[in-house]
């Protein structure tokens, strides 16, 4: 984890696979992972111990809007 990106949040839009996901699992933010399917987001915030999940549609702007707002409110989930 970068020391540089410890206490920063980061929206890494379509980090659900490929190379969004490996972004935001070696980021060193803490990272709201978004994608349109929950369950790859959810096995990306246990894989990093923690993070936000934004599910939304980029090609809707309100949706774009709510996904950034989520991502700057949202609480990381802690791993258990």
């Amino acid at each position: 984890m970068s020391a540089l990106l410890a206490d920063r949040r980061a929206l890494v839009v379509g980090s659900s696979s490929g190379i969004g996901r490996e972004v935001g699992l070696r980021l060193g933010a803490r990272v709201a992972f978004h994608g349109r399917r929950r369950e790859r987001l959810d096995e990306c915030v246990a894989r990093a111990g923690g993070g936000v999940v934004v599910v939304a549609d980029v090609a809707d702007p309100a949706a774009c809007e709510a996904m950034v707002d989520e991502a700057v409110r949202g609480r990381p989930k802690p791993l258990n």
